[in-house]
């Protein structure tokens, strides 16, 4: 059976600048991930990059997945508060100092989350879906967990519109866009998400 990696990219993102309403909905999203019992633990592991302590809400969810026997790792401290632009290889060196889970293309399906579907979900980070698919690795932006504010658009629906718009048009000028279209999936809802996720017949009691 193959391991999935959920990986948060700056899941607060720009609080100010956003509908709450709109925020709120991806921690919703978010919730509904960690409150499923019989998704395997063993094989299943969550990364938050670019997190802040303000976020009170996210770090009641962090506090919680461990509750609930996730193996949850904030690596936020680990990369000068995000400000540093880790490649794939120093994220991995970086995860290896937390847990032996095992990340590698043959083995482990990659799903992200965070601000700015576009941006740093996509591409902007060197751990965005983009590179991740381009390693030959099962990647999915599952966008429930996005959001988008500086994309153009006079709604919160509008703007994720755009991003969209982007990713397909950063995907079709790539010179890669045929391995970027075999390993990249852009998932809406958790029925799309559960194929990518390793469940077990034995739900986990929390502690």
């Amino acid at each position: 059976m193959r391991n999935t990696l959920l990986l948060m990219i700056d899941f607060q993102g720009q609080p100010g600048l956003q509908d709450q309403n709109y925020m709120n909905s991806r921690y919703i999203a978010l919730l509904d991930i960690l409150n499923r019992r019989n998704i395997d633990r063993e094989k299943c592991i969550i990364v938050y990059f670019g997190t802040k302590l303000e976020d009170k809400q996210l770090m009641s969810m962090i506090e919680f997945s461990r509750l609930e026997k996730w193996q949850s790792f904030d690596i936020t401290i680990e990369t000068n508060d995000a400000y540093d632009n880790i490649t794939i290889d120093e994220f991995c060196k970086i995860i290896k100092k937390y847990t032996t889970f095992e990340i590698a293309p043959h083995i482990t399906n990659i799903i992200v989350g965070g601000t700015e579907t576009s941006g740093c979900v996509f591409d902007n980070k060197n751990v965005g879906a983009f590179h991740w698919a381009l390693r030959g690795y099962d990647t999915s932006i599952y966008l429930p967990l996005c959001c988008d504010f500086s994309s153009y658009g006079l709604t919160w629906l509008d703007k994720q519109k755009a991003g969209l718009s982007i990713i397909f048009q950063t995907i079709k000028n790539s010179e890669m866009r045929n391995t970027i279209i075999k390993n990249l999936s852009l998932t809406s809802t958790f029925d799309e998400l559960g194929r990518k996720l390793p469940w077990t017949d034995t739900k986990i009691t929390a502690l």
